[in-house]
């Protein structure tokens, strides 16, 4: 079609539709001055206002912004956004530092890192401690551990089964602890230990009740003619106005011996296998009450 031609379809067209071709070439114009092509051919359209966009059916559609942004969708469907240097504030731009808290900051800092590169590694690998570390190792080669020369020793000591209770092993040592306990059994007896516990058990039916009269002179202290045999215990009552004096020899007086004050009783535990004899002496004539018993 000729321009002359393109011309008349266009006044054909704004008088069919009442408009006045002034009008109609001055929409033309504002629609003109939305569109434009790009360097490669591309058409392109200025956006005044919010655009929504439904269906498009073209290859590839891209969407800029005042600030050189683009948003670009392609033919296969992928969405790629495009955007000059620093107009993306978490991003930063190219001349951030590496003190700055944006992306590019960040890089720039991670950059100036020296994860264990030579310089790092220089410190660590000196011929110094290479050197502290191969005598380490040697002291730790020349530890015996449990090996064979530990056990050896230690094998020594243990014993062998044929060791006797005369050898001074662990076993020999075992074996003499085995010889004492079967020899303990033997002269101890089930029936020894009941005798021994019932001394302790309290006062039983035998005793021996009497009177005693301390004089200036040591005495036995006894109940009879005799001290009872196997006396678990004896109790001296001072019946007398005087203060009498006991010890455990016939050697005691009235300056070393310890004093029974009259009205007062002193009991006295015996070990009833061991025979123990107590003393009394007073300055003057006193009547004791002597009870013993087992």
């Amino acid at each position: 079609m000729s321009e002359a031609a393109g011309y008349e379809t266009v006044d054909s067209e704004v008088a069919k539709n009442s408009f006045t071709p002034l009008q109609g070439w001055d929409d033309i114009r504002k629609v003109f001055e939305l569109l434009r092509a790009d360097e490669n051919g591309a058409l392109l359209v200025k956006g005044l206002a919010d655009v929504t966009i439904g269906e498009i059916s073209v290859d590839n559609v891209e969407l800029i912004d005042s600030t050189g942004k683009k948003l670009l969708f392609t033919a296969s469907g992928e969405i790629k956004a495009y955007a000059s240097d620093g107009s993306l504030v978490t991003l930063g731009t190219t001349t951030d530092a590496d003190t700055a808290n944006t992306v590019i900051g960040i890089l720039k800092a991670l950059k100036g890192k020296d994860f264990a590169t030579q310089t790092t590694l220089a410190t660590l690998a000196t011929e110094t401690k290479a050197e502290a570390i191969r005598t380490l190792l040697a002291t730790i080669s020349g530890i015996d551990f449990a090996e064979e020369t530990t056990l050896s020793g230690m094998s020594g000591n243990v014993g062998t089964t044929s060791d006797t209770d005369a050898n001074t092993t662990v076993i020999g040592r075992l074996q003499k602890l085995i010889t004492d306990l079967g020899t303990l059994a033997d002269s101890k007896t089930l029936s020894d230990i009941i005798t021994a516990i019932d001394y302790c058990s309290g006062i039983s039916a035998v005793g021996a009740v009497g009177t005693l009269t301390a004089t200036t002179t040591a005495s036995a202290a006894i109940a009879g003619g005799t001290a009872l045999a196997n006396r678990k215990g004896m109790e001296i009552l001072n019946n007398s106005a005087n203060v009498v004096y006991w010890g455990y020899t016939d050697a005691v007086t009235t300056a070393t011996g310890m004093p029974i004050n009259p009205g007062i009783s002193k009991t006295f535990e015996f070990k009833p296998s061991v025979a123990t004899a107590i003393y009394v002496i007073a300055a003057s004539d006193s009547e004791l009450y002597i009870h013993e018993w087992k």
